[in-house]
């Protein structure tokens, strides 16, 4: 393989490595939705669509916070009352409530 060819290949792997870095990864639709009951830095999910999620801690500080249009938040933007879609990771620990990673959080909403 001549080194034209060599370079070419490896800018071309290298940019479509770069590029999948910097885009949105698709969650599919959302685990569970619900409340957000807040004591401190850490968040509860009450009104749960899913029982099984019910009293779940959204740990604010660890997971990706989203608005409706994907801008980012800080977790004291998600405030007491607020409605959210949440997306958990693969594992939970079978507990009352359940404890679950949380990968996204999405406030799509405010109570009353």
């Amino acid at each position: 393989m001549s080194t034209t060819v060599r370079t070419a290949l490896v800018g071309a792997v290298a940019l479509a490595l770069l590029t999948a870095c910097g885009a949105d990864v698709d969650l599919g639709g959302p685990d569970v939705t619900g409340t957000v009951e807040r004591a401190g830095a850490v968040g509860t999910l009450v009104d749960a669509s899913d029982d099984y999620y019910e009293g779940m801690d959204l740990l604010l500080d660890e997971a990706e916070l989203v608005d409706e249009d994907g801008a980012e938040l800080a977790p004291q933007d998600v405030l007491d009352g607020a409605q959210v879609e949440v997306w958990t990771s693969d594992a939970c620990a079978e507990s009352f409530p359940v404890q679950c990673g949380i990968e996204r959080v999405r406030v799509v909403g405010t109570s009353g």
